[in-house]
């Protein structure tokens, strides 16, 4: 079945683009990094990452990456995946410039989500079908979105 890629969303692919809300959520609270102390926002990346991105690009690559045949797409998806965890882990263990590490990690996941949901989610719901498209929202079923409470709220 052919999509429009202007138009909504395919039903089984929900749970991403919610999930990219909260990534952006996220990359616009460490726009304010400079409200807090490198510590805190040490602690809010890495809780961010444990609690919600590292799975959300688990289930993304197991649910997209048999399916993409354009390699210019595929590989996008992992370099960018790869440059935010690497990105990640670098803020984890890093002792420095962990301010100008936030701007750049809010940078690539806005841009990130940007890719997939105007590139990666559009040619998803065209090239696959609706069966394949339903396995995917089948295998998100039990994936809850819940909301940051990270304290404190430095954003604020």
């Amino acid at each position: 079945m052919k999509i429009n890629p202007h138009s909504s969303r395919n039903k089984n692919l929900y749970v991403f683009s919610h999930e990219h809300h909260h990534a952006l959520i996220f990359a616009s609270r460490l726009q304010k990094a400079k409200n807090t102390d490198e510590g805190t926002l040490k602690r809010y990346i890495h809780n961010f990452w444990g609690n919600y991105l590292d799975e959300h690009f688990s289930n993304e690559e197991r649910s997209f990456l048999h399916h993409i045949e354009v390699f210019g797409l595929k590989e996008q998806f992992l370099s960018e995946h790869e440059k935010i965890c690497s990105l990640v882990n670098d803020i984890t263990i890093s002792k420095d410039h962990i301010t100008e590490k936030a701007f750049e990690l809010s940078g690539l996941i806005k841009w990130h989500v940007k890719f997939e949901e105007k590139k990666l989610f559009p040619w998803l719901q065209e090239n696959l079908s609706e069966e394949e498209l339903e396995e995917i929202g089948v295998s998100l079923e039990n994936v809850e979105v819940t909301a940051d409470d990270f304290e404190p709220k430095f954003w604020e």
